[in-house]
C-alpha cells in the first residue's frame, strides 16, 4: 500500500518533537497497511461488506492511498452503489488526479511480489497508458517485458529508456536498459555499455553491474577488456570459481585453451557438480586439438546429464567438425528438445543443416536464432575456430551486424 508518510529530511539532527511525529507516523501507516490487507484477503474470500468496511478504514488513516480508493470503487460499484463509488472517486481525484494510474502501477506491484507477471503486466501496461508521465510505471512495465516476453525486447528498451528520461534514476534502470539493449539484433550500434556506466557510478560496489559489463564486453568480443571487468570483480570479493570459470570462456575465445584449461579445472575442482566447468573444459580441450578429451566429456555428460542442452549441441557440433554430419543433427535434435527457446541451439543446428545441403532450412534457423535472443550468437561462434568462418557467412547471408 502506497504511503504518504514519508520522513522528510531537515538537514539537521531531529528534535524529540520531530521524533514523536515520525513514530505516529509509522503507527498510523502500520494500521493503514493493516485495513487495506484485510480488505484485500477479505474481498477473496467472499466477504465484500467486511471488506469495504476494512478498505474505509485504511482510507480514514490514509486519505491518499490510491489502491485502496481503486478496490473500495470496485467494491461499491458490484454492490450497486454508483453514487458512493462516484463520491470517492471525485474525492481521491481532488487529493491526487493521478490516482488511477497509481493504483494500477501499486497494484501491479502487489501482483509481482507474488510473482504473478501475468497479473502484473496488463496493470503497468494500463497504468503507462493513463498516466504516460508515471517513470516508475514505464520501468516496470520495461521489467515485465524484460524478463517475461523475449519478443517484446524493442519495448522493454524504449520503456526503460522513457522511465529514466521521466526521472526514474535507479541503477536497476540503467542496467536493465543495457542488456535490453544487448538482446537486440542492433546491439553492436546501440552502445550497451552507456547506460551501464550510469549503473555503475551510482552503485560502484554492486557485482551484479560489472558482471553485465563483463558479459556485453564478451557478447562484443572484447575479451581483454571482460578479463580485466573480472579483475574488478574479484577485488570486489566475487566467488572464485565463478571467475575463474568467465576467465576460461574468455580465455577460450581470446584462443589461448592452455590458460583457459588451468582456469577451468581450478573451476571444477571448486565446484565439481557444476556442468558449466565441465562444458568449458570440453571447449578447451577442442580447442586444444584433444578432440577425443572433449568428446569423452560431452558424451559423459550427456549420457549422465540429460538435461543438458548445451552438452547436447556441444556434442553436436563436435560430431558435425568430424564429418559425422546424422549424429550431429541427432545431437541438435536433442538440445532443441530440451531447450527450443535457446538461441544458440537453433543457429548452430543451422549450421550442420548447411553442411547437410538444406541452405534453406540452416537460414530459418539461423533467422528463429535472432528472433529469440542475439546477444550471445557471435561470441559462442568464435568459442571454435573451425566454424567462426561458416558462422560468419551464415549471418551475414541473413543480414546479422557482426561485432569485430
Amino acid at each position: 500500500m502506497s504511503s504518504q508518510y514519508a520522513v522528510q529530511d531537515k538537514g539537521s539532527a531531529l528534535t524529540p518533537d520531530d521524533i514523536e511525529a515520525w513514530r505516529q507516523r509509522i503507527r498510523t501507516e502500520t494500521f493503514a497497511n493493516y485495513h487495506y490487507s484485510m480488505g484485500v484477503a477479505l474481498a477473496r474470500s467472499g466477504e465484500p461488506a467486511q471488506a469495504i468496511e476494512s478498505y474505509r478504514k485504511a482510507l480514514a488513516l490514509n486519505p491518499a492511498s490510491p489502491e485502496a480508493v481503486f478496490r473500495l470503487r470496485k467494491l461499491l460499484l458490484a454492490a450497486g452503489d454508483e453514487t458512493a463509488s462516484e463520491d470517492l472517486h471525485q474525492r481521491a481525484l481532488a487529493l491526487n488526479p493521478r490516482y488511477e494510474a497509481e493504483a494500477f502501477l501499486h497494484i501491479g506491484l502487489e501482483h509481482l511480489d507474488r510473482s504473478n507477471t501475468e497479473a502484473a503486466l496488463p496493470l503497468f501496461e494500463e497504468a503507462v497508458a493513463r498516466a504516460p508521465e508515471l517513470a516508475e510505471a514505464h520501468y516496470q512495465y520495461a521489467y515485465c517485458l524484460y524478463h517475461f516476453q523475449s519478443a517484446a525486447m524493442e519495448k522493454a528498451k524504449d520503456h526503460f529508456r522513457t522511465a529514466i528520461r521521466r526521472g526514474y534514476l535507479e541503477a536497476d534502470a540503467f542496467h536493465y536498459l543495457s542488456w535490453s539493449l544487448c538482446r537486440l539484433p542492433s546491439h553492436i550500434q546501440n552502445q550497451p555499455l552507456v547506460p551501464m556506466e550510469r549503473a555503475i557510478a551510482l552503485e560502484p560496489h554492486q557485482s551484479k553491474h560489472y558482471l553485465l559489463v563483463s558479459d556485453v564486453q564478451q557478447c562484443l568480443c572484447r575479451f581483454d577488456d571482460a578479463l580485466r571487468t573480472l579483475d574488478r570483480l574479484a577485488r570486489l570479493g566475487y566467488s572464485a570459481h565463478e571467475l575463474n570459470w568467465r576467465r576460461g570462456m574468455s580465455e577460450i575465445a581470446r584462443g589461448n585453451p592452455g590458460q583457459a584449461l588451468g582456469c577451468l579445472e581450478q573451476a571444477r575442482a571448486a565446484d565439481p557438480k557444476d556442468v558449466r566447468h565441465a562444458i568449458g573444459l570440453g571447449l578447451a580441450w577442442e580447442a586444444q586439438g584433444e578432440v577425443e578429451r572433449a568428446l569423452q566429456i560431452y558424451q559423459k555428460i550427456t549420457g549422465t546429464t540429460a538435461d543438458s542442452a548445451w552438452a547436447w549441441s556441444c556434442l553436436a557440433l563436435l560430431h558435425h567438425s568430424r564429418g559425422r554430419i546424422a549424429e550431429a543433427l541427432e545431437a541438435h535434435r536433442q538440445a532443441l528438445a530440451l531447450d527450443a527457446e535457446g538461441a544458440w541451439y537453433h543457429t548452430s543446428y543451422g549450421l550442420t543443416l548447411e553442411a547437410a545441403g538444406r541452405r534453406d532450412d540452416a537460414d530459418a534457423a539461423h533467422r528463429k536464432a535472432v528472433d529469440l535472443q542475439v546477444d550471445w550468437l557471435w561470441y559462442h561462434a568464435t568459442l571454435r575456430p573451425w566454424a567462426k568462418p561458416l558462422f560468419q557467412a551464415a549471418y551475414q547471408r541473413i543480414g546479422l551486424a557482426l561485432p569485430g
